[in-house]
């Protein structure tokens, strides 16, 4: 099998492990723990604004490299298409309405904002170790 797909395959197992991760993290402590709503938000707008940066750098080099498709394996363009992908899926959760008491859901928004900006980060990672290994360091 060729070694950019056991890239493709070992990114998208890190990134169910690293989700399992954070939601048995999230089970037994966070949604234990007294943050309030505001800092749950804030984190929340925190993590989208790096998403956007994501989402930024991904397009810019998306746009750098289909200007000549045959530069990257289909592999890493694959990845990255799955990176931005979940990049956009992370700005979905922004609760539209404050509790009035409590924290309420902003919680649960919060892990699934950051187990899709795990993912964004794993899948770009691996798409750039992809287009640069099989460019330069793999014959």
């Amino acid at each position: 099998m060729d070694t950019t797909i056991w890239l493709v395959w070992g990114a998208y197992t890190l990134c169910c492990i690293s989700a399992t991760y954070t939601t048995l993290h999230w089970v037994f402590k966070v949604r234990h723990d007294t943050r309030d709503f505001d800092y749950c938000i804030t984190d929340i707008r925190a993590l989208n604004t790096y998403n956007n940066y994501f989402m930024a750098a991904i397009l810019v080099f998306l746009g750098l490299v289909l200007k000549d498709f045959g530069l990257v394996p289909k592999a890493s363009l694959f990845l990255f298409l799955s990176a931005f992908i979940s990049a956009c899926f992370s700005l979905f959760f922004i609760p539209l309405k404050k509790p009035e008491k409590g924290v309420g859901r902003a919680k649960q928004l919060w892990l699934y904002t950051l187990v899709f900006s795990q993912f964004t980060v794993i899948l770009t990672a691996a798409g750039v170790l992809s287009a640069v290994a099989t460019r330069y360091l793999l014959p």
